[in-house]
């Protein structure tokens, strides 16, 4: 076939396609038969011809869609399973596979390494991570109740929801290094109030038991001192509660 007339039924063939019907015909008339391998001027050739040249992204895209479709029926990802089962990686592909994650992990672990020697971008991620582990929620409104008591008596130094470590305190006086955490008596498992009555609640929230225990102990590792208010403790005496806060802050 000469050039020109592989030019001529390319422009024949220009934005048609083949059908369905087709293309099973063609696959019913080639299943059984073996095909003649390709010759190394032919491999040469083609090498040749598609050097320089890459698949655009409209390409790429439309591969991606014609095999995410024809892998969506599980008779065609079985036929291509059980065509791939006789067919082993060499050693030479596996070697090359190998040695390519791990210069892919090599580099992955370089750069991590440079983002993380800087202090600003460090900072910023951990604070993103504190963020996203305790800070998914709006204060609650105890919470809030406890924030406008402090203000109104005049402590306006408590900043809320400051990230210290891998903790979220909900009020802390960064400069005495004085914080205030505000417990649910049911989220919180309060020992007064779930008794043994309320074992239920105890269950349920051992998750947050074990994260208060350890919160405690790195705020007093760390030079912080905690003053814990309890629901029932602010519903029955607020002004109580203040003065608790007053006494500490001198």
């Amino acid at each position: 076939m000469t050039p020109e007339h592989r030019a001529a039924l390319s422009r024949a063939r220009t934005g048609k396609k083949h059908s369905p019907e087709h293309c099973q015909a063609m696959s019913r008339a080639l299943r059984g038969k073996k095909k003649a391998p390709f010759s190394d001027a032919h491999r040469a050739a083609i090498s040749a011809g598609l050097s320089g040249k890459t698949w655009t992204p409209e390409h790429k895209a439309a591969m991606g869609r014609s095999v995410k479709a024809r892998l969506a029926d599980p008779a065609a990802r079985k036929a291509v399973s059980d065509r791939l089962k006789g067919h082993p990686t060499s050693p030479k592909t596996r070697a090359k596979i190998q040695s390519s994650i791990l210069a892919q992990r090599d580099e992955m672990v370089t750069r991590t390494r440079a983002l993380w020697a800087d202090p600003s971008y460090r900072e910023k991620t951990v604070r993103g991570i504190v963020g996203a582990l305790n800070d998914r929620d709006a204060p609650s409104r105890l919470h809030l109740k406890v924030k406008a008591g402090l203000t109104g008596a005049g402590l306006t130094d408590f900043v809320t929801h400051v990230p210290v470590g891998f903790y979220c305190l909900d009020e802390a006086d960064v400069g005495r290094k004085v914080v205030v955490e505000v417990n649910g008596c049911f989220w919180h498992a309060c020992p007064i109030c779930v008794s043994a009555g309320a074992v239920r609640a105890v269950v349920r929230n051992k998750r947050n038991l074990g994260r208060d225990k350890a919160k405690r102990t790195y705020l007093k590792n760390h030079g912080w001192t905690l003053i814990e208010i309890w629901e029932h403790e602010w519903e029955a005496d607020p002004a109580g509660c203040i003065q608790r806060v007053r006494a500490v802050l001198g």
